[in-house]
């Protein structure tokens, strides 16, 4: 187990040195495409459709409370 954790410590902090050394345009070209192929995944993925339990619920968690 403790050599499990070192290990996966090493590898992060190898990991964070590599980005460390990264240029900025490097930095900006990575973030470019991440946040295309998050735009690409929420395309594909379909809206969430209220069920009827959903719809009557709902309302009712929303409603204020009265103070006594």
């Amino acid at each position: 187990m403790t050599l499990r954790l070192l290990h996966l410590s090493f590898c992060q902090l190898i990991g964070w040195l590599a980005v460390l050394a990264r240029t900025q345009a490097s930095k900006n070209a990575e973030l470019l495409v991440l946040r295309y192929e998050v735009a690409v995944v929420r395309q594909q993925l379909a809206p969430a459709t209220p069920r009827l339990a959903d719809r009557a619920i709902l309302p009712a968690i929303a409603l204020p409370t009265a103070a006594p």
